[in-house]
């Protein structure tokens, strides 16, 4: 969905439908209508995440690194149940974050499009240095010897945290 109209009948659409946790990929609009948003979350009666992914990290946000901070921060005043970061975000952008917004849950994420990487729990506990509520590992698959491992992975660690893991591609499936 790329416009504001469509993303609203469709909400409406699913509220017939059960509970869910809703994404709304912000990045794929072509801008930010904050009183749009407004109204779409206000519609929304499901648990919501807003993600604003980056380039490098899979994501459409056509603007500099500054804006996208910065719009994330005025994104967080919408009162989402949960904001989806970049495992790399400033530290001080998280922190403002928690303080200005208790209730909000922010999401650790991370992508690698063109492998998964060895250490799998080295990079979570990188991730888990900046007190994310929840963590996201997204990779691709070379073989499905690396969907098992991040399979496997997730099972060890899930316990310890809120985990998801899940491998892109062809051997990923």
């Amino acid at each position: 969905v790329n416009d504001y109209a469509e993303a609203q009948r469709q909400i409406q659409e699913l509220s017939l439908q059960e509970k869910m946790t809703l994404e709304l990929r912000l990045d794929y609009l072509k801008t930010l209508d904050f009183q749009a948003l407004a109204t779409l979350r206000a519609a929304c009666p499901f648990p919501l995440i807003i993600t604003l992914r980056r380039v490098d990290q899979g994501g459409f946000y056509p603007h500099n690194e500054a804006q996208r901070l910065r719009d994330l921060h005025a994104l967080a005043a919408l009162n989402p149940t949960y904001l989806d970061l970049e495992y790399d975000v400033p530290s001080a952008l998280i922190h403002t974050l928690k303080r200005q917004y208790p209730a909000l849950k922010l999401l650790g994420s991370y992508h690698h499009f063109h492998e998964t990487p060895r250490d799998l729990p080295a990079l979570l506990q990188e991730m888990q240095k900046k007190h994310f509520h929840a963590y996201k590992i997204a990779t691709h698959a070379l073989s499905t010897l690396d969907a098992l491992r991040m399979l496997v992975f997730v099972k060890q660690y899930a316990s310890q945290c809120a985990l998801t893991g899940l491998c892109m591609g062809e051997k990923g499936q």
